[in-house]
């Protein structure tokens, strides 16, 4: 008799942070709405509740981004390094420069205009700045010259977040050839480096963390700290040398309060729910939403934004606001299924892992 092969178990995923993921995605896709959707008026005017998610929801996307990279007991060696580079370029990369001349040639006529690519990359700036994290993060794994991977190399890693953070403060300077390579190179983005390793220590510690945030006292005042931020922030922000702490104090309480609400409501987002099993599908499929939902999203719906500048009521405005976002991603999602079928669009567009 052949003895029996015992195949080692597959990690399970987290179900709340995918559906965190998935949270985040709609939050993206809301806020795009009202600033391509309803205009910059509506943006700058109206009262929304995007005036407060768009403070935290990038730097928790990033978050996330820093948690799924974190595995215990890695080695970052060249025989890792040679391997994980060249995918991760080949799926942030290579989709993204797909879809962004994809979108210059239906929406710009073909025409690659000096505008498009500025910091934003006409939105596609997300996936570009996070493979230039892949590329920081592997550097400081690499240079970390102690052999005993602990308390010395978190803070190596806080150390050059918080350079990162420090160069990438908006300025400008007195050539426009730098300025324009500053944005070419989206080095404005690299502020979000932070938060990205920030999900790295986080992930690392997360029992720690954990009793940290279970802590009555420490709960308590990080909601009281995230809940002054909302109200007190335009002041904040009008004081001397204060945008750079106030964005970083604001991004990182969210994280927080994101984070514990999933963690502690977890059995509403599992798959056996209606909510937990949306949430997880689209959070398992950010890529596919972010890459697409430039080419769908209504930029000719301003007479809802000017109406919600002259008719106040950021409730109703949610829900309109988040149900055409949800519109937009199953859009997507139907896209997404389509060029799926194909294995080999599904990954040279999508990154899926090809099946041997």
């Amino acid at each position: 008799m052949e003895p029996v092969v015992q195949l080692p178990e597959k990690k399970k995923r987290i179900e709340y942070i995918d559906a965190m993921r998935g949270f985040t995605m709609i939050l993206v896709v809301y806020s795009h709405i009202c600033a391509y959707g309803y205009g910059q008026n509506a943006v700058e005017n109206m009262v929304s509740f995007n005036s407060v998610f768009v403070n935290f929801r990038m730097p928790l996307f990033f978050f996330i981004s820093g948690w799924v990279l974190y595995k215990a007991g890695r080695v970052w060696d060249w025989n890792f390094i040679k391997d994980f580079l060249p995918k991760k370029f080949m799926v942030q990369i290579i989709p993204t420069l797909f879809f962004f001349l994809l979108f210059i040639w239906f929406f710009k006529d073909g025409h690659l205009a000096k505008e498009s690519l500025n910091v934003a990359k006409e939105g596609y700036w997300f996936t570009l700045a996070l493979f230039e994290f892949f590329l920081i993060y592997t550097l400081t794994m690499v240079l970390y010259p102690f052999q005993d991977k602990g308390i010395k190399e978190d803070l190596l890693v806080l150390l050059i977040a918080f350079v990162v953070y420090g160069l990438s403060s908006p300025r400008k300077y007195d050539s426009q050839l730098v300025n324009d390579w500053y944005d070419y190179l989206g080095i404005f983005n690299l502020r979000y480096y932070i938060f990205f390793c920030f999900g790295t220590l986080v992930k690392k510690y997360y029992d720690k963390f954990n009793r940290a945030m279970d802590n009555k006292y420490i709960m308590a005042l990080v909601l009281l700290a995230f809940l002054a931020m909302i109200m007190f922030k335009e002041q904040l922000l009008g004081l001397p040398h204060t945008n750079t702490v106030v964005f970083l104090l604001y991004g990182a309480l969210g994280i927080m309060v994101v984070l514990t609400f999933f963690r502690k409501h977890e059995n509403l987002f599992t798959k056996d729910t209606f909510v937990g099993k949306n949430l997880q599908f689209i959070g398992r499929r950010t890529l596919d939403v972010y890459l697409l939902h430039y080419f769908f999203l209504p930029r000719n719906i301003s007479f809802i934004g000017d109406f919600f500048v002259e008719h106040s009521n950021p409730t109703l405005e949610f829900f309109v606001s988040v149900f055409l976002a949800c519109l937009v991603i199953i859009i997507c999602l139907t896209v997404s299924e389509v060029l799926r079928m194909s294995p080999f669009l599904e990954h040279r567009l999508f990154g899926v892992k090809e099946k041997k």
